[in-house]
Formats: structure tokens, sequence, C-alpha cells
């Protein structure tokens, strides 16, 4: 990957320092690119162009909660749980084993879990061994 190619699809002007992927964007919000055969999102390259190769079982995430946000230091990593509890402190999300949403009606409900579904499994980057 060439890194100018790769800033060159950046906005690094926005509000709050964020640096806005201006590419192609998953269902999800994320940026995404297509390198080398494979959909990549955005932030993962940014994080690897910039602070190398993310360890295995870590995973790259924004402390700036902007899914289309690439710059470095809105980046780190950790893992899933790590994630969860960040999202829990800053009341982004509750945790899994909390009180269940209470949805408008079934469709909201069908659809925001069709979503989280298909998010949850788009198959981005390739496997690890």
């Amino acid at each position: 990957m060439n890194p100018q190619n790769f800033w060159a699809v950046v906005n690094k002007t926005a509000a709050g320092g964020h640096w806005l992927w201006q590419g192609e964007i998953t269902e999800c919000g994320f940026g995404k690119l297509n390198y080398d055969g494979w959909v990549h999102l955005a932030h993962d390259i940014a994080w690897l162009i910039t602070r190398g190769v993310v360890p295995d079982g870590f995973q790259v995430f924004h402390s700036c909660a902007i899914a289309r946000c690439v710059n470095p230091e809105h980046l780190w990593i950790g893992t899933s749980e790590e994630a969860e509890n960040d999202g829990v402190r800053k009341a982004r999300v509750k945790r899994k084993t909390g009180r269940p949403r209470i949805w408008a009606n079934d469709a909201e409900k069908s659809r925001a879990y069709r979503l989280r579904k298909k998010c949850e499994s788009q198959q981005i980057g390739p496997k690890r061994p």
C-alpha cells in the first residue's frame, strides 16, 4: 500500500481533528478499501501505515467514535473486552449482560438486528491462521 495514495483519500481538515475517509464506506459507516484482493477497514490501514502491524488478538478501535476517522491519534489497539469497557465508561454502549433495549416496534428491532449481524459478519481483511 502506497501511503501517499491512502492519505490522498483523507480529509484532514474536519472539525475536532478528525481525518475523515472520503472513499468507500461500509454499511456500518467505516471507511473501506480494496487492497491486494481483500477489503480492509480504512482505520486498520491508517494504523498499519503509521504504527505498524496489529498484534494477534488485538483490533484497532476509535477513541473518538467517528467511524470514518483515520487520524492515528484517535485510534488505539485493544481486545474486544477492552473496547466494550471503554464504550461503557464513555456511555456509548451498555454491557452485553445489561438490561435489554426497548424497541419502538418489531420492525425497528428486526432492522437493527439485521444490520448488527451484517456488520459483525462482514468479511473484512484476510483471516488470520
